[in-house]
């Protein structure tokens, strides 16, 4: 196993305990000063709660940084309206100027949630971070093999989202596949698949031209429906990617029927 897959298999592990506890599972590039994701915090209105505990966000400006459900920010009070790709564009109002600029999306039929923020609009904002963050994380390992059809976000524009396939060997503990726009294609090497704390995880080396990078993610649903991750190059954060996407339905009705027949 490559060094730093093992880092990266430690840091799951170590994030693992909280995510288990929360029922939440996430994963972001660049630092948690600003935005940060995670369980959202109860939040009191009136004399009701809204309860937490759901994939959320928080912005340290804003509200004290507690983390609020991103199922709020999809909320027509937010202008939150997905585009033609399902993507949301969340940014910056008169009630809250210091929000910055989100652009994400939610994986069909789960809880998951994936996307980017920066502090700005603009392609070479340093603060730009990508993220995933999803309810039901998977916790045993499948034994089949499986192709995932994959959609990416960074820096979206409304014409650059990415897309690809993930093909995955349960049995071999094996991810493999790339994400691609009209500029650019990113690979994925010398990925592998983790258990630990009742998650299934993934990590792999990313491969932009001569660029080099790291995947992590993980598996959502009872029996691995959907995946999601980030892509994350050190060197310049503001190519980072963050991912999800959905097991092939074929192979969703096969193990379906499988179990059903078991």
């Amino acid at each position: 196993m490559k060094k730093h897959n093992k880092l990266v298999c430690a840091l799951f592990v170590l994030m693992g305990t909280h995510a288990v506890q929360a029922e939440i599972h996430s994963n972001q590039s660049g630092p948690l000063s600003t935005m940060s994701v995670g369980p959202s915090d109860a939040i009191q209105r009136g004399h009701s709660q809204i309860p937490g505990g759901e994939p959320g966000v928080g912005i340290s400006t804003v509200g004290g940084g507690k983390k609020i459900g991103f199922a709020s920010l999809t909320s027509p009070m937010m202008g939150g309206n997905a585009d033609s790709h399902g993507v949301y564009t969340v940014q910056s109002n008169r009630q809250h100027s210091d929000m910055g600029v989100f652009h994400f999306a939610k994986i069909t039929d789960a809880n998951v949630y994936f996307g980017d923020w920066a502090k700005t609009t603009s392609a070479t904002d340093a603060t730009h971070q990508t993220y995933y963050v999803g309810k039901d994380v998977t916790t045993t390992l499948p034994t089949d093999s499986a192709t995932y059809t994959v959609t990416g976000i960074s820096q979206y524009s409304g014409s650059n989202l990415f897309s690809g396939t993930f093909d995955v060997d349960f049995s071999q503990k094996k991810i493999e596949g790339s994400l691609a726009n009209s500029q650019r294609t990113v690979e994925l090497e010398s990925g592998n698949l983790y258990t630990a704390n009742n998650q299934v995880t993934f990590s792999a080396d990313a491969k932009e031209g001569t660029t080099s990078g790291v995947v992590e993610g993980a598996f959502f649903g009872e029996s691995a429906e959907a995946l999601a991750g980030i892509v994350v190059f050190s060197s310049d954060h503001t190519k980072d990617i963050g991912f999800g996407g959905t097991k092939n339905s074929s192979e969703s009705e096969e193990t379906t029927a499988s179990t059903d027949a078991s």
